[in-house]
């Protein structure tokens, strides 16, 4: 319930697009490849390149499968720390 409320809360805003279905392929960077300036995306139907989205946050929420620690080191920056939080539930 609390992601579901999240997740419609931030869809409201104006300046959030949700591209449903799309898988990121990469990071864009800047010349310099000093920033991230976007993402290049795969669109549903599994075509690949031909959809860029260019923003200026770029959130990856994909959990434990995410492949932002390859394309930040593909990059060459170091992989973000990792941190675990424990759920006791049983």
């Amino acid at each position: 319930m609390l992601e579901h409320l999240i997740r419609e809360r931030v869809l409201a805003q104006r300046n959030v697009l949700l591209r449903d279905g799309h898988s990121v392929q990469q990071l864009l960077t800047s010349p310099d490849r000093g920033r991230n300036v976007g993402v290049e995306m795969a669109r549903p139907d599994g075509i690949a390149g031909d959809d860029q989205l260019t923003a200026d946050l770029v959130i990856d929420c994909t959990g434990r499968g995410s492949r932002s620690p390859r394309w930040l080191s593909e990059l060459g920056f170091d992989a973000p720390a990792v941190s675990e939080v424990t759920v006791n539930v049983a």
